[in-house]
């Protein structure tokens, strides 16, 4: 199932992130991640349909990292293991192997990157791959990489400039889909975050396509500006727009987004942070508490907002740098792009380091 034309760009990210490896000594760390989530509206269904879960997710996993002058390395293989209350769904567990490769040019300032995973994922009912396994029972294999540059550059004495450029590729091993390519362009201009103000200004733009066919493009521009008015408490607000592109015409989705934010630091290892805002989806609402330790983390996240399919797919391409890549072929039926639904979740996570 690998194509020919994406062994290339493997190989020449291999060769280059290996060139310096020599005889740096290799670091085992095992993991431990364990999060319940509690949540109102698991398969996405219409009033009075809602089906509320309680899932309970374990999540082993030993990473494997080395650090040089001008690169680093990180192998992760993790077992997913997720348990429901209700028993709607059967238990399940999913393998996945993670592959982070880093050069870095320039004196730092620049860097190719190379990202990879092998894994089991869920579909959806209409077959696509959801983003964090937890609907759906069937199950296929998934392989994804992507790679490009990083470059980061001061241009004055108060801003520095940074771009980002990512290619990727999906490749389905138990089902019919074709093999999705990623392309998503991003520019950053910010200043100082250790001043009173800080401010950063973001464009970013995601197309995926399929056998030369493009299935959904994004764009979105926004600015952030963050005022710390006391030593341990710091205001945001976020303003920008917004172009979400499906296929064909009837799966536009645009509109202004914002958001405003507080944030509260009582100590140096715990963080307090709500916000309130809105995208073209609709509103949405979150509060989220972290507290930091030197192997350890636990984080506490309550978020309400409203939904369609549409934007379920489109959060699986945009969610994440690492490996948020392109679904399957992205037919949106009409009533699948306009129906609303609205999802309540509660999730705590633990996560500790060997």
């Amino acid at each position: 199932m690998f194509k020919s034309r994406a062994l290339p760009w493997c190989l020449l990210g291999v060769s280059l992130f290996y060139a310096e490896i020599g005889v740096a000594r290799f670091i085992v760390t095992p993991e431990l991640t364990a999060r319940e989530l509690a949540t109102s509206n698991i398969a996405l269904r219409p009033a009075p349909f809602e089906q509320p879960e309680w899932v309970t997710e374990v999540a082993p996993s030993l990473a494997l990292t080395q650090k040089g002058p001008r690169y680093s390395l990180l192998g992760m293989v993790r077992l997913q293991g997720l348990y429901y209350a209700h028993h709607r769904h059967p238990h399940k567990f999913y393998q996945q192997f993670l592959l982070n490769s880093q050069t870095f040019f320039l004196r730092k300032k620049g860097k190719i990157e190379l990202m990879a995973d092998h894994s089991q994922q869920t579909l959806f009912p209409t077959r696509e791959v959801a983003v964090d396994n937890i609907r759906g029972s069937q199950q296929t294999n998934v392989s994804r990489f992507k790679i490009g540059p990083d470059y980061e550059h001061p241009i004055s004495r108060w801003f520095t400039s940074s771009w980002m450029y990512r290619y990727g590729r999906v490749f389905y091993h138990q089902t019919p889909h074709a093999q999705p390519s990623d392309h998503q362009a991003q520019w950053t201009l910010k200043t100082d975050k250790r001043k009173k103000f800080d401010f950063i200004h973001e464009l970013d733009w995601h197309q995926t396509s399929q056998q030369g066919v493009r299935m959904t493009e994004n764009f979105s521009e926004k600015g952030t500006l963050r005022y710390r008015f006391a030593k341990k408490m710091r205001a945001y607000g976020v303003y920008g727009y917004e172009h979400n592109q499906g296929k064909t015409s009837s799966n536009e989705i645009e509109g202004s987004l914002w958001f405003v934010g507080l944030q509260y630091f009582p100590t140096k290892r715990l963080l307090l942070d709500v916000r309130a805002g809105e995208r073209a989806y609709g509103k949405s609402y979150e509060a989220k508490a972290s507290w930091f330790k030197k192997h350890q983390n636990f984080s506490l996240l309550y978020r309400e907002l409203i939904v369609n399919y549409y934007q379920e797919k489109l959060q699986q391409l945009n969610g994440s740098r690492a490996l948020a890549l392109g679904a399957s072929a992205l037919q949106f039926q009409p009533e699948m792009r306009q129906d609303l639904f609205i999802k309540k979740n509660l999730a705590g996570q633990w996560l500790i380091q060997g």
